[in-house]
Parts: C-alpha cells; sequence; structure tokens
C-alpha cells in the first residue's frame, strides 16, 4: 500500500471524537498524504496535526451539491479559518444537467476564494452514473474552472478512457476506494491522490 499517496477518512460519518482522535493517531504514525474529515472536526484535527506537513480535506456541498453558491462560499470561507488546506465541492448534478454554464460559474467563484489563500480547490463527482458526453461536459468544466483535482468514485473508473482523454494534465486524479482489492500499483500510477477510510489501512503492511 503506498501510503504516501493515501488520504484516509473516517468511515462513518456520524463518528464521535474518539473516532477522529483514532484519524490523528494514524495519520502521525504512518506517512500518509493526509486525512480527510468533516467541517465539524476540522479545527480540532488542524490544531492536532500544525506540525505535520499533512493535507487537512474537507468538502463542501455534502450529500448532493445541491447547495446555493452563497451557502458554499460561506462553508468554504468558514473551512479555511478553521486550517484547511483543500477543499472538495460535490458537484451539483441537476445544474450541469440544465445548463452546465452555471456550474462553471460556481466552481470559478469557489475556486478563486479557495486560491486567495493558497487552498486547492477539487471538485467532487457523487457516486451515481454519468453518460459520456457529462463526463466529457465535466472533464471540460474543470479544465475551465480554475479545478486542482477531479475527485472521482470508485464505480467511475469505467469512465477513465474519457477521462484522461479530456482532462487537463495540469489537473490531478483523485478516487475513492472502497475495495480493497483495487488498491493495486496501476492504480496508484493513474491516480496522484487515493482516499480510504482508516479502518481499510492495515498498519503493518509494509509501507511502499
Amino acid at each position: 500500500m503506498q501510503f504516501t499517496h493515501i488520504i484516509a477518512e473516517i468511515s462513518d460519518p456520524y463518528s464521535s471524537e474518539e473516532d477522529v482522535i483514532k484519524l490523528i493517531d494514524l495519520a502521525l504514525h504512518l506517512p500518509l498524504k493526509g486525512v480527510a474529515i468533516p467541517g465539524y472536526w476540522v479545527k480540532k484535527v488542524s490544531r492536532d496535526l500544525q506540525d505535520s506537513d499533512l493535507i487537512i480535506q474537507s468538502c463542501i456541498g455534502e450529500g448532493n451539491g445541491n447547495q446555493l453558491t452563497q451557502v458554499k462560499l460561506f462553508e468554504l470561507q468558514q473551512l479555511i479559518k478553521l486550517g484547511v488546506n483543500e477543499v472538495a465541492s460535490i458537484l451539483n448534478v441537476g445544474a450541469l444537467r440544465t445548463n452546465p454554464t452555471w456550474c462553471k460559474i460556481e466552481c470559478l467563484q469557489l475556486a478563486q476564494t479557495a486560491h486567495k489563500d493558497e487552498v486547492l480547490f477539487t471538485l467532487k463527482l457523487p457516486p451515481i452514473d454519468f453518460t459520456d458526453l457529462e463526463i466529457i461536459e465535466i472533464c471540460s468544466l474543470a479544465n475551465k474552472a480554475g479545478v486542482d483535482t477531479l475527485f472521482i468514485h470508485q464505480k467511475h473508473l469505467i469512465y477513465m478512457d474519457s477521462i484522461n482523454q479530456n482532462l487537463s494534465s495540469d489537473i490531478e486524479k483523485q478516487i475513492h476506494i472502497l475495495d480493497n482489492n483495487l488498491l493495486t500499483d496501476t492504480l496508484f500510477e493513474n491516480f496522484q491522490t487515493v482516499n480510504i477510510t482508516y479502518d481499510q489501512i492495515n498498519p503493518n503492511v509494509i509501507v511502499s
């Protein structure tokens, strides 16, 4: 397992502080790339990891991404104040399927706000099916809207040929993996970042 590519997450969105402490402890003892945590716990995690180089990632637009852009902007600004250095925003699929320009405007506003404070902006796809044309549209959107990373789910691996053909090489690719059998060398060669839950990590595995 290539720990330097891995961002560890909490598996249960209803986790208590005890689970957050376990995640922090894991991050301090393994050469991980970073941790992904709900916004509520960002202040604690950023304080406890302040002397590390770990990425602290959190997400806005949780659920279906249908929140108002103004709400996402406010949430983004608060997370930046609390210490995140990467923010992922869930794609508003309804807006994409109605008028992709609406998504482009939203991403531009979010990316510009993040970049003012040297925070990375990630566009995250919800774990649903897309058409081939939608994947092309999403890549085009990311290319034009200041997106630093496109974050997909393992079910989107079927679209990788299209993503590789249409996504700018300047944009990193990130993936959320639920099945440890997919954690192969080939996967790590194709994705700069792999998100898995902390209970998927075996600390006894030899570090690659």
